[in-house]
């Protein structure tokens, strides 16, 4: 019997740390899901529409809320949420005191993970 309930499911990983992607785009491969991965949100939606230009759908985003230099997750989702098309969101950081982290829906996101 198969388990796995991301068998088959797209998950957009959006962090600036190459290794952070990488294990977790292995991880989600473990359980059947189909990882794209993005160094920042500008790449993140990029990689979004053209999942849906060619008759998929993007089932879930992991965005870093900050990334240094570019569009962070917090942006990137409001950016996608505001499109009106369904997925979840979690948001990732390493900065525990952010009013994102803790009231995380109130920014668009399903659910929030302390790096």
């Amino acid at each position: 019997m198969n388990n796995k309930t991301l068998e088959g499911k797209a998950v957009l990983i959006i962090d600036d740390e190459d290794q952070i992607r990488e294990i977790i785009a292995e991880i989600l491969r473990m359980e059947g899901a189909d990882p794209l991965t993005a160094c920042d949100g500008k790449e993140g939606i990029t990689l979004f529409d053209e999942k849906r230009a060619s008759g998929g759908v993007v089932d879930c985003i992991v965005a870093d809320l900050t990334i240094p230099g570019g569009m962070g997750g917090k942006e990137a989702v409001e950016i996608l949420r505001s499109r009106g098309v369904p997925f979840k969101a979690v948001v990732t950081s390493g900065y525990s005191g952010d009013p994102v982290i803790s009231r995380f829906r109130e920014f668009g996101f399903d659910a929030s993970i302390l790096k």
